[in-house]
């Protein structure tokens, strides 16, 4: 099991984002950054632009953006959450069970929270 702030569970989470990110077959060769990028003015744009939701917490109102997703990073918040935080964390089954479905949601929607705004 690794440690959220690990190297390799950094890169592990970088990946699940880039692939689960990157949905338009002529995007699959965007780096971190432009996806980064990307992810933040998508936000923005869409959850975040107006003054009344700025008023609210920033960390609150992306966690609400990602379960809206359809498809792709929202994923994880409908139904994936432990299986995907295992992964990344790799994580063996006894391990990633130790976490309800909604704790495992809240914790990988933090990570990702994380990871595009530092």
């Amino acid at each position: 099991m690794l440690k959220t702030n690990s190297r390799q569970a950094i890169a592990n989470l970088r990946g699940y984002i880039l692939a689960s990110w990157n949905i338009e077959p002529g995007e699959e060769g965007r780096t971190w950054k432009e996806t980064k990028e990307d992810i933040m003015k998508s936000f923005t744009s869409e959850a975040y632009s107006s003054d009344y939701e700025r008023r609210q917490n920033r960390q609150e109102a992306f966690i609400n953006w990602l379960c809206g997703l359809p498809r792709g990073l929202g994923d994880h918040v409908l139904s994936k959450g432990i299986e995907t935080l295992g992964k990344i964390l790799e994580e063996t089954t006894e391990e990633a069970n130790r976490y309800s479905e909604a704790q495992a949601q809240e914790k990988l929607s933090y990570l990702i929270y994380r990871e595009v705004y530092k």
